[in-house]
Parts: C-alpha cells; structure tokens; sequence
C-alpha cells in the first residue's frame, strides 16, 4: 500500500496525517520520512492522523509507534477498527494515547495548539477582541441540491461575533475549497464544544478562506439572547483559565 504524509502544524503540535494515495510512498520510505519528521529538532507534541488510512501493516505501525517514543507528548487518530486494532497490538507496553474521533485528540492537545495561535487567522479590523484557545468544531451546511456536507474544525480563535477554525484532517479542507466559496455566504450549521459534554448550537457564514494556514474565518449569524449569553458566559470563563483565574477548574 502507498502511503503520502502530509504535514502541518497547529501551535506547538506537528500533525502528520497519513493517507492511502497511489502516489504515495511505500514501506520503507514511509516509515523513514516519518521518523525523520518526528525527529526533528523542537517538536514537542505530535498527532498522526489515519482517518484515510483503511490498513496498517504490523510493520508500519511498529516503525510509527517506534518514532513517537521521539516525542515528549503524542497521540494517534485511528477510526478503522483494523487500524486501531494493529497499532493497540503495539501501544500496550508504550501506553500510547490513541484516540477515535478528533474531539478527543483536541482536547487532549488543547494547551499545546493553543500556544502561538494569538493573532494568527485574521488581520481585519475586529468588532471584538479574539481570544486564543482550541475547541472542536462540527459545522455542516445544505447544498443548491440539497446535499448535507459535514465538516470538522479546530477553533483557534473565539469572539462574540465569530471565529476562525483550522483543519486538521485534509479531507475536510477539499471538501470545503471544492463546495463552498466566501461570497456565496451559505449558512453553517454549527456545534461548538466547550469541554467533551457541553456544547452550543450556532449559526454563521464563511467570510474568509485561508489557504495558507488551513483554514476559515466565520462570522456568527442571527445570534439569539440565549446563545448570546452562553457564549459570553464561556468566552469569560476560557479567558480566566488562560490566565489562571479559574484555579485549575477550567483546564482542559
């Protein structure tokens, strides 16, 4: 099977998403550029991603979990029973965290992303000060056919007025630069979670695609007063965890 890696950062975590492509490489070379890639000097905290992986050789994840040990903190994404199943052959002794959705592997990186993220994702001229923090994002809209797409985000940055969410999976990016485009302002259906069960239902519009940082900006549309609230009520409380006001309730 050939494998492509494909590589990119949030904070101060490096995601190596794997994903099976006939272009990719093989064997060998796979687990040698993995290696190299966790290998390098200053990372500290590490995802693979296989979402797009539907099999793993013993081999492959062997020489994955044998390059993770690089790394101070790491994790994995396996949602394929097989994949999981093969690297927890591996990842018993090595009490490696391996995660099947992406709202877990979020939340157990939340500080890591979080750090450098302040200011990065917009320079317009904001309406409200943006907080820089990690939350996951499920958001999906209805098509002129009226096809659903779904996709998953990494909030980076929150305000009362809108956000800007990064990609970690880059099947939710294509599918977002191949449907959707800013001036066509198509309403997002989104849910926004705080913390693993407590999450808030809102409603937005794409003002902004960022091909450089994988990402998208979004402005919040026809807020109510209860979501209104809510989300002042929990941009309050991230702000006093970030700078230690909440003595440690709040950590994620």
């Amino acid at each position: 099977m050939n494998i492509k890696v494909i590589k990119k950062n949030i904070g101060d975590v490096k995601i190596l998403e794997l994903i099976s492509d006939t272009q990719g490489e093989k064997g060998s070379a796979v687990a040698g550029k993995i290696d190299h890639l966790c290998g390098e000097k200053g990372t500290k905290a590490l995802l693979f991603h296989t979402q797009s992986v539907n099999d793993l050789s013993h081999r492959m994840a062997q020489s994955i979990i044998r390059s993770m040990e690089k790394v101070p903190k790491s994790a994995v994404i396996a949602k394929d029973p097989a994949v999981m199943a093969v690297l927890e052959d591996f990842s018993v002794r090595k009490r490696l965290s391996i995660f099947q959705d992406e709202d877990d592997a979020t939340f157990f990186f939340a500080r890591e992303m979080a750090l450098d993220n302040k200011g990065k994702g917009f320079d317009e001229k904001r309406k409200a000060d943006r907080l820089p923090l990690v939350l996951p994002l499920h958001f999906h809209c209805e098509m002129d056919d009226s096809k659903e797409l779904f996709f998953f985000g990494v909030v980076t940055n929150l305000s009362e007025t809108g956000l800007y969410a990064r990609f970690i999976e880059s099947g939710s990016e294509r599918l977002l630069i191949e449907n959707l485009n800013p001036y066509d302002l198509k309403l997002l259906h989104m849910n926004l979670f705080f913390s693993p069960m407590e999450s808030i239902a809102l409603k937005g519009k794409m003002i902004r695609y960022d091909g450089d940082l994988g990402g998208i900006g979004i402005e919040f549309y026809e807020l109510g007063p209860n979501e209104m609230v809510c989300l002042n009520q929990w941009i309050y409380l991230l702000n006093l965890n970030e700078t230690g006001g909440t003595n440690g309730q709040w950590n994620f």
